[in-house]
């Protein structure tokens, strides 16, 4: 499939898209329709809506903070098809602001990874165990938190860093409209427009840095998720519902 074509093409969510058809070292593939990464679905229409769960979602997994799921809450939040969970990775407050003070987004992932470990962990397991349909996990714009637990998710099947890489990179392309709108606000409001494009940049490197961070300081994603105390078993499960043959 194409980039487009991984990416849904929904009115109300610009950063939705399948990790599917992705190769792994042992020369399989990960399956389309288990696990997608999103930016918010706050302003999905009901068409958008049905389209998900014809695509066979059946699970939400809301990572954003509780004040951002108060202002902009998930359209499935209360679905009666959906199974949805609110599963901060990070709550605004001093851990994030130590964070946001650091150099780079790949500073920031590394932080994540050593502070966040109790929800991470739990993120990680809910996700694991959700073999009944596909899985939308899913921040703000589908960039730093959603980056972070989709490349625990694609290392843990075997996909190759740089093409982790590259997957965490689309996100540039694929929010860049909506960005751009934001930004001029930001310009016409005489707000920090510097500080603004850090945050919203993607950056192939930020993803570099980590998963070089997880190498160097775990032995990679299988040793970080033993290490924060995910169970083997739910790792192999997660494995045989998400690598499937070539």
């Amino acid at each position: 499939m194409t980039e487009l074509q991984r990416r849904l093409p929904l009115e109300g969510a610009v950063n939705l898209r399948d990790l599917g058809g992705y190769h792994t070292a042992d020369q399989r593939m990960t399956r389309w329709k288990v696990l997608l990464r999103s930016d918010n679905l706050d302003t999905l229409t009901e068409a958008d809506q049905q389209a998900l769960l014809d695509y066979g979602v059946r699970h939400v997994v809301d990572l954003r903070s509780l004040p951002e799921i108060q202002l902009k809450p998930d359209v499935f939040a209360q679905s009666p098809h959906v199974t949805y969970y609110h599963l901060s990775m990070i709550e605004h407050g001093p851990e994030m602001d130590a964070a946001d003070a650091l150099p780079g987004h790949g500073e920031q992932y590394a932080y994540y990874v050593d502070r966040c470990q109790p929800a991470i962990k739990a993120i990680l397991e809910t996700i694991c165990a959700a073999n009944d349909g596909a899985v939308v996990f899913h921040c703000a714009i589908g960039k730093d938190r959603t980056g972070i637990i989709a490349a625990l998710l694609l290392s843990l099947a075997a996909v190759d860093a740089e093409i982790i890489t590259e997957d965490y990179a689309l996100t540039a392309g694929f929010i860049a409209p909506r960005v751009a709108e934001i930004r001029q606000r930001i310009v016409n409001a005489g707000e920090d427009v510097e500080r603004f494009d850090r945050a919203f940049a993607a950056h192939a490197d930020s993803m570099r840095h980590l998963l070089a961070y997880l190498q160097a300081n775990y032995g990679g994603a299988a040793g970080y998720v033993r290490t924060i105390g995910v169970d083997d078993s739910a790792v192999e499960a997660l494995r045989l519902r998400f690598v499937g043959d070539a």
